[in-house]
């Protein structure tokens, strides 16, 4: 992984709030999950950003800029990579999937399998 990866949380991949302040990610079937906590809370919206249109240091740089810990965000970057929960997609990836809203759409559901 490099800074110039692009990391994709795929749109189907569960975030669920366990309790007040916790977010779970994945881990509702036999696969694992990885649970966020307890001061999750503002760390939803920031994973459904995860969308493998930016670079992992510019992801890193929002979430300061959104009010969260980089060191933070990094480690949960580095959890969700090592429970497979997390595609890592390179630009040439991401040129095949600018096509137009109805390829976006197709795109969002297939590249994740085809480079994971």
């Amino acid at each position: 992984m490099s800074d110039a990866s692009h990391p994709l949380l795929p749109p189907a991949t569960p975030l669920l709030r366990h309790g007040r302040a916790a977010v779970q990610i994945g881990g509702v079937d036999s696969a694992d999950g990885l649970l966020l906590g307890p001061d999750a809370g503002g760390v939803a919206s920031f994973l459904r950003g995860l969308d493998g249109r930016r670079a992992q240091r510019t992801v890193l740089a929002d979430a300061v800029r959104g009010g969260l810990d980089r060191d933070g965000i990094a480690s949960v970057l580095a959890g969700l990579r090592a429970g497979g929960l997390l595609v890592d997609l390179d630009a040439a990836d991401l040129v095949a999937s600018e096509a137009g809203p109805a390829a976006a759409a197709r795109t969002a559901t297939e590249l994740p399998a085809a480079v994971g």
